[in-house]
Parts: structure tokens; sequence; C-alpha cells
């Protein structure tokens, strides 16, 4: 090979190699951008589902503070015969302003009987015939304020073998939305309010609850 030819060769593998130096540069840099991006994305998925999650949790922040529990009512007053029995329905409302239509049922967690409100709503309609009346198992509220309450009921006027009763409690929150406290625990947003929910026909008959110690 002359020497010319061989000057020519080399100068030639030297572009080649040139070439594959920045190709793999731009394929580097490529890459890297790509990565970078991915980063960003999932970066950006991570905090759009942060932001989500805390709206969640901001949504639910006042009806999580918001409860009901069956118990002896209070030895307060005196009561009638037909009073001696009654159930106590507690409500809670820890958060610093009211919810409202506060309505709540005696539902059984234990035995074959009602477990939700609906169906409590549902039976006690089923029954009127009967002279089952739905104020012995349901009290509405109109509002309730910060703190703990009583309401009394008469209870159902007979129990399921081996049943255990329990509270379930709707109501609309500060922002006009609708919740459902199952006696179980769980809580859930309901897509209209209590009134509506339960097909709670008007005049409404509100009772009053009262302050606990």
């Amino acid at each position: 090979m002359e020497s010319g030819e061989l000057a020519t060769w080399v100068g030639s593998v030297g572009v080649v190699l040139g070439a594959l130096g920045t190709i793999g540069t731009l394929i580097w840099a490529v890459h890297g951008t790509l990565e970078e991006a991915k980063k960003s994305r999932a970066l950006a998925a991570a905090t759009e589902e942060e932001r989500r999650a805390e709206e969640r949790e901001r949504v639910r922040s006042q009806a999580q503070r918001v409860y009901a529990w069956i118990g002896d009512p209070p030895p307060s007053r005196t009561r009638t015969f037909a009073e001696a029995n009654n159930v106590g329905v507690y409500l809670g409302n820890s958060s610093n302003e009211p919810v409202y239509n506060v309505v709540a049922f005696l539902v059984w967690v234990q035995g074959a009987a009602f477990r939700t409100g609906e169906e409590a709503e549902s039976y006690a309609n089923s029954m009127a015939d009967s002279g089952f009346s739905i104020y012995s198992i349901r009290t509405v509220v109109q509002n309730l304020p910060p703190g703990r309450f009583i309401v009394e009921l008469k209870g159902a006027d007979n129990s399921p073998m081996q049943g255990q009763l329990g509270v379930e409690v709707a109501f609309t929150d500060r922002d006009g939305k609708y919740w459902v406290r199952r006696a179980t625990g769980e809580l859930e947003e309901l897509d209209m309010t209590p009134l509506e929910h339960y097909n709670i026909h008007r005049p409404l008959r509100c009772d009053t609850a009262v302050p606990t110690a």
C-alpha cells in the first residue's frame, strides 16, 4: 500500500471512528433525555396521586369525625312505664362545625333482621299496618353541633335470635356532601341527601339531641 493510500485509509478510519463516537454520544444523550422524561413523568404521577389522596382526605375530614353508638340512656330523668326500656342512641361530632339532616337508625349487626337503614325503613313501611312505628327505630335531628349527644328510642318490639343492636347514622357535612356511617363502622359517600336516600317523606318529625355530660 502506497503511503498516500495508507494516509487516506487511516484518515477514513478516523472519520468513521469519529462518526461512531458522535453517534454514541447522541444515543447516550437521547437515552439520558428519555430517562429524565420517564423520571419526570413518574414524579408528576406520584405528585398527582399525593394531591388526589390529600383531596380525598380533605373531603372526608369532617365526615370521619361523626359517629354513633348504642347504650343505656343516662338515669337523668324519670321515665314512664312505656319508656322504661328505651334505647340510648349516642351521636358524636368531634369536628369543629355542625353536620345537618342527621338520620340515625337502630339496626341489627347480628341476627336475622334488618342490617342497614335502607332495610329498616323498608321493614317499617311493610309493617305499618301491624302497628309498627318507624319512630321506634329511627330518629331525625336537624343539626348536630360539635360534642356528644343522646336521643332515646323505644327500639324494636322483639329481638332475633342472638340479635345485637347497632346504630347507622347518615348526615350532610359542612360542604354539602352526604355520608352514611354503617353500624359496622364503614364510612360511605352518598349521592343524595340522607332524607332522599332513605325515601323519608315530609313533614318530618325531628327529635332534639340532648348533650351528654
